[in-house]
Formats: C-alpha cells, sequence, structure tokens
C-alpha cells in the first residue's frame, strides 16, 4: 500500500529521530565542552577581582608609607640645625679637653718645680 500523502514513511521517522538525538547529543557536548572554560572564566573573573582589591591595598599602603618618609623627611630637615650646632659643642669640648691637657701638664711641672724649689731652701748650701 503506498504511503499516504502527508504523513511520513517510517524510514523516514526514523532519520528524524536519529537527527533529533544527534543534534541533542551534539547540543549537550557543546555545552559541556563550553562549561568548563565558562568555569574557568568565572574563577579568573574572580581571582582577577580579588587581586585588584589587593592591588588596592597595597596602594594604599604605599601611598600611606609615601606621607609618612615624606614626614620624617621633614623632621629630619629641622634637625639639621641642631645636628649643626651638636657638632659645633663637640668641636668646642674637643678644644676644652686638649687645653685641660695642657693645664693639667703646667700645673705637674709647675708643682715640681716647686717641690724642686722647696727642697734646695731646706738644704743648707
Amino acid at each position: 500500500a503506498p504511503a499516504t500523502e502527508g504523513a511520513p514513511a517510517p524510514a523516514e521517522g526514523k532519520l528524524d529521530d536519529a537527527a533529533a538525538r544527534l543534534t541533542a547529543a551534539v547540543g549537550r557536548y557543546l555545552a559541556g565542552e563550553a562549561a568548563a572554560p565558562l568555569d574557568d572564566f568565572r574563577a579568573l573573573a574572580r581571582m582577577n577581582a580579588a587581586a585588584a582589591d589587593g592591588y588596592g591595598r597595597l596602594a594604599q599602603r604605599a601611598a600611606a608609607a609615601s606621607r609618612r618618609a615624606a614626614v620624617l623627611d621633614e623632621r629630619q630637615a629641622a634637625l639639621h640645625p641642631l645636628f649643626a650646632q651638636m657638632r659645633e659643642v663637640l668641636a668646642l669640648v674637643d678644644q676644652l679637653e686638649r687645653a685641660t691637657a695642657g693645664l693639667d701638664a703646667f700645673t705637674r711641672d709647675l708643682e715640681a718645680r716647686c717641690r724642686a724649689a722647696r727642697r734646695q731652701a731646706r738644704t743648707p748650701g
């Protein structure tokens, strides 16, 4: 009996079913293949966001350190005149120590002369 017009032949139905199954299988395969890179891209996006946050915190710390360094530079510059005064005082102390050493030597020599003069005055002669 010939096939009625408009109704698919049994072989055509099987072919349509096989094509539908193949298309669904290819779709599932492609969806599975796309899911792994999609998950990777999402993980990378989260990692990039975390890294950006970390870099932001590092930038804030670096800016704060730079501000602190500028304050320290200002304080050190303010201390320079005091350091110069300290050097002057140390130079004066060195001069005083040398003068004191000279006076000590002179005093010892004078004392020795006085003792010698007393001894000479005591001895008849």
